[in-house]
């Protein structure tokens, strides 16, 4: 078992710094992978980025000579979307308390495997930095380094006297740039006064933290913004809040490319499945990624002021200048208690305006108290899960039927797999039926049902109790503390789950502090 998951962690990782080693904290992901993303769209550079990886660099290399950043460190702290639980953008997933190392005499060196250093395809530029100071850059180093291991001629000299080497690292094979970030303390030494031909200036750094404190309005992904929701967390409530990967949802076809023809092939596979509903596929296959959400109502808040029904339009947000991120392609659905009361295949492609306004089935709703928000983001392949809910003020209902509604009912239970180290959820659904599947159409039936569906979703989470609560108007960002486990070498694939800053200004926090 441990040579296949290193096997495994060779085939889909994409390397490490192995001169100074590293030591990671978890020896349950495929720690060589990538630690965050930044969005081409969502970068402010101006060029064109989904052509081949070397003209994807080119086009990088020439909107950052032109940009505010002085260096790819600033740019990833200030842009990048933590994707895997307990990493942080100053270590990644290693552990900043490891033994210390020493100072290499000439090379740092980076290792994919025995036979491979960068992974060829992944150009993009890459910093080496001791403590505050840079000691070396390259603007494409996976065609400019590729040995194996890759051996980066940094400045030793300047290095003395320091504590942490950091190795950055980013990739732009694709519109989703790929951010690797390795860390590893240093044995003490002393330092000579020599200064590095790669430094940048001081003034810089300061800047640097003013607007990774700021990026709150980049990172996030979205939130119900009518009927408005709370939130329970001090995290980005913005981002997704559970994943399931294209490999184990069961769905034939490929889910590696563009995210329309991603989409695409999601749409032809869910139409051949058994399942009637995003919800119910949700409810079945999703892995919670953030502590306390649940597939009921993710982030937010069930017990928050019961919020009006709107008139026309369910609302989702993630700035005052967009509605449903461009390039997270994929379905979306609207439900009040257990009828569904939207649909859509490609919410993101369908509905562009800021924000996106969905077209309920406003009378179907009359009578509910409770509104849901569904959408799977399908831009990759660990297909991204947005849930959010909302309670409603009271109304009675006219006996309206939904033209979108799910037919019949049969009773599953299912358990969803966790990777927040404070949580673990079990998810008990009554989901729609699947008997008659095949006839359903996806694209453009909606199902035409006149009875509504009984199904019930009830989500338990067994975490800190709260003991005590306020309400903020806006998130705070913060970044999960490492877990204490250690291991020299990385082992099986992880599960994406940023941890970044948002923001919500329409929406409320309730922070727990347990």
């Amino acid at each position: 078992m441990l040579a296949m998951a290193t096997l495994v962690a060779g085939v889909y990782g994409h390397g490490y710094m192995t001169e100074p080693a590293v030591t990671f904290l978890s020896s349950s992901t495929d720690n060589t992978q990538f630690i965050a993303t930044i969005e081409s769209s969502a970068s402010g550079f101006s060029g064109t980025f989904s052509g081949s990886p070397a003209d994807n660099t080119a086009a990088f290399t020439t909107a950052f000579d032109s940009s505010k950043y002085t260096s790819l460190k600033e740019l990833i702290n200030d842009l990048a979307t933590i994707t895997v639980t307990d990493a942080t953008l100053t270590c990644g997933s290693c552990d900043p308390d490891e033994t210390a190392q020493p100072l290499p005499e000439t090379y740092v060196e980076w290792s994919h495997s025995s036979s491979e250093g960068f992974t060829s395809s992944h150009e993009g530029p890459c910093e080496v930095w001791c403590d505050d100071v840079r000691v070396f850059q390259d603007k494409d180093c996976a065609a400019d380094y590729t040995s194996a291991p890759a051996e980066l001629p940094y400045d030793h000299d300047a290095c003395l006297g320091t504590s942490t080497l950091t190795f950055y690292w980013l990739a732009l094979h694709s519109s989703t740039w790929q951010v690797y970030v390795n860390c590893a303390p240093l044995e003490t030494t002393t330092s000579t006064g020599a200064v590095s031909s790669y430094a940048v200036s001081a003034t810089s750094f300061s800047a640097m933290l003013a607007t990774a404190v700021l990026a709150a309005g980049v990172n996030g992904h979205g939130y119900m913004s009518d009927p408005a929701v709370t939130f329970l967390t001090s995290n980005d409530p913005t981002q997704f809040i559970a994943t399931i990967e294209a490999s184990d949802s069961g769905l034939s076809g490929t889910f590696n490319g563009a995210p329309a023809d991603n989409t695409a092939a999601f749409t032809t596979a869910f139409e051949s499945s058994s399942y009637s509903s995003l919800k119910e596929f949700i409810n079945d296959k999703a892995t919670i990624t953030v502590t306390d959400a649940t597939l009921t109502c993710g982030s937010c808040d069930p017990d928050e002021a019961a919020q009006a029904l709107p008139d026309t339009y369910v609302e989702w947000a993630h700035s005052d200048s967009e509605g449903f991120t461009a390039s997270h392609e994929g379905p979306c659905e609207v439900w009040c208690d257990d009828t569904r009361v939207f649909q859509d295949d490609d919410c993101a492609a369908d509905y562009t305006t800021a924000p996106a306004q969905l077209p309920f089935d406003h009378d179907a709703c009359l009578g509910s108290s409770t509104v849901t928000l569904y959408w799977l983001a399908l831009h990759s392949s660990t297909w991204q899960v947005y849930v959010n809910c909302a309670p409603l003020e009271t109304t009675t209902s006219t006996g309206a039927t939904s033209k979108y509604a799910v037919s019949g009912a049969s009773t599953s239970t299912s358990t969803s797999k966790s990777t927040s180290s404070n949580s673990t959820t079990t998810t008990t659904s009554t989901a729609a039926s699947t008997a008659g599947s095949a006839s359903y159409n996806f694209n453009t039936n909606y199902a035409t049902s006149t009875s509504a569906s009984t199904g019930n979703d009830a989500s338990t989470t067994a975490a800190g109790s709260a003991t005590t609560s306020t309400t903020t108007t806006a998130p705070i960002a913060t970044i999960a503390t490492p877990i204490t486990a250690t291991t020299d070498a990385p082992t099986t694939e992880a599960t994406d789950a940023p941890a970044t800053s948002t923001d919500t200004a329409k929406c409320s926090v309730r922070r727990r502090r347990n």
